[in-house]
């Protein structure tokens, strides 16, 4: 009978996560975001996460207010903050299609440019019916053109 001189490994805390890590990368592939080597930076990520996502839902009732954008910003914080919210937003059934299109190869679907679209015209209108300072309007809509022309030659799904 033998006795084992060094007692049995065991599992540690970075075990478990690294498992999590590897459970949730098998089932859709999320790409491998660089996690913030400080945690009190990870906590800032995550709360900007939410922040960005909280201000793209808004932007799904308020015109002018874009909602992709700021679910794309939402998911690059989350990669920064924590791998278990980045999965999240990856897997996603309403975000994960336009954040995968997007962080896989840069593509940006119809529906979203149109989207886009009507809610710079809207925005623009209401600038200019509502805002009285010319420069700022122009300075303004010109912005929303030249995201507009940036975004619609984007490649899509």
């Amino acid at each position: 009978m033998s006795v084992p001189t060094h007692p049995p490994k065991l599992p540690s805390r970075s075990d478990h996560l690294h498992g999590d890590l590897i459970e949730l990368t098998a089932s859709k592939n999320p790409p491998s975001e660089r996690l913030s080597k400080s945690s009190i930076l990870r906590v800032v990520f995550v709360g900007l996460s939410c922040l960005s996502l909280s201000i793209g839902v808004i932007g799904l009732f308020v015109p002018g207010l874009p909602t992709v954008e700021f679910v794309l910003l939402a998911a690059f914080f989350a990669g920064k903050g924590s791998s278990r919210l980045h999965g999240w937003f990856y897997q996603h059934k309403l975000f994960g299609p336009m954040i995968r299109n997007w962080q896989d190869k840069r593509q940006v679907s119809r529906k979203s440019k149109y989207m886009m679209a009507v809610s710079m015209t809207l925005a623009s209108s209401i600038l200019i019916l509502h805002v009285p300072h010319f420069w700022f309007n122009l300075a303004c809509i010109l912005c929303m053109l030249l995201v507009f022309i940036w975004v619609w030659r984007r490649p899509e799904p």
